[in-house]
């Protein structure tokens, strides 16, 4: 269970797989820098590059398996960025930025965090069939965003390809929807965790009501300012060429993604073999979905 007495001060996790929409949902507390602090996938690195990656993919284009280019540190492990994540950080208006401890005049801002549900959270299963988590699930207030897998499969498939992105190859396992599934399962059956589940195609539809509903599920106060937005380069997304152009060039969640359904016929059999794989766990985990609440609630 949450711990209630400061839940209004957990960490906000919003657990996803690639194309969902997911860096949009993000960019509406990103637009809340004054209250949030909000960190873009940090546990990719980890996971691609650390010292327990999880991940047989190699990139050269963001940094070698073992240190960070750009300071020649090591890459971090998945208790480095646990650490990061529970960390708190302090807004100080005298510097106009974030400092690591509290300083007069500082407050404190509240975490929230975008992260793949692939990326190793959860432990293999043991001998006894027993999975355990790499981070502690069970002090932050735990979120999943789905999207259709006709959509979000294609999608990442176009970008895999895309020579600005640099990823090079399409790879299956990273549309992760059974990882996601499998994690919400361990969230709310064995956590006790309430299910709060978002589908990106109900986001886009309707901005304002299915974000007021998340609000009231995080304990966050709800924002026009979250589904409005101007055109403008996030910083959060620099490090990602060619993934976030269509939300930079947006001016609100109504216009991300609100994308017809794409012709199958035009793509290769590895995609259609991935939608189908993908299609029972995005269908399970869209009957806890939050639109499917409201609509039991109004009815």
């Amino acid at each position: 269970m949450i711990p209630t007495e400061s839940r209004r001060d957990l960490p906000i996790m919003l657990w996803c797989h690639p194309r969902s929409v997911s860096s949009a949902f993000e960019r509406a507390f990103i637009q809340r820098d004054k209250e949030f602090h909000c960190l873009h996938e940090p546990f990719i690195d980890a996971y691609y590059h650390g010292p327990d990656r999880a991940s047989d993919r190699h990139h050269e284009s963001l940094s070698s398996p073992a240190t960070d280019q750009e300071n020649n540190s090591p890459q971090p492990s998945y208790q480095d960025v646990t650490e990061q994540i529970m960390s708190s950080y302090w807004l100080d208006p005298t510097v106009g930025d974030i400092v690591d401890k509290e300083t007069s005049g500082a407050h404190k801002l509240r975490v929230f965090v975008k992260d793949m549900a692939f990326y190793g959270i959860l432990k293999a299963p043991d001998e006894q069939g027993e999975v355990e988590a790499r981070f502690p699930l069970h002090r932050v207030i735990n979120t999943f965003l789905i999207r259709d897998p006709r959509k979000s499969v294609v999608s990442f498939y176009k970008a895999s390809l895309n020579e600005e992105t640099n990823w090079g190859y399409f790879d299956p396992k990273e549309m992760g929807y059974q990882d996601l599934r499998t994690l919400f399962d361990y969230v709310t059956t064995r956590l006790k965790q309430p299910a709060i589940v978002v589908d990106a195609d109900e986001l886009c539809s309707d901005p304002g009501n299915i974000m007021k509903a998340f609000c009231e599920c995080v304990d966050v106060r709800f924002e026009e300012s979250m589904i409005h937005w101007e055109p403008t380069k996030v910083k959060q997304f620099e490090r990602w060429k060619g993934w976030h152009d269509v939300v930079e060039n947006s001016s609100g969640l109504g216009q991300v993604e609100a994308t017809p359904m794409p012709d199958l016929r035009e793509y290769p059999e590895i995609v259609l073999e991935t939608i189908n794989q993908s299609l029972p766990h995005y269908n399970y985990l869209k009957q806890f979905s939050i639109q499917s609440k409201i609509k039991v609630s109004s009815s």
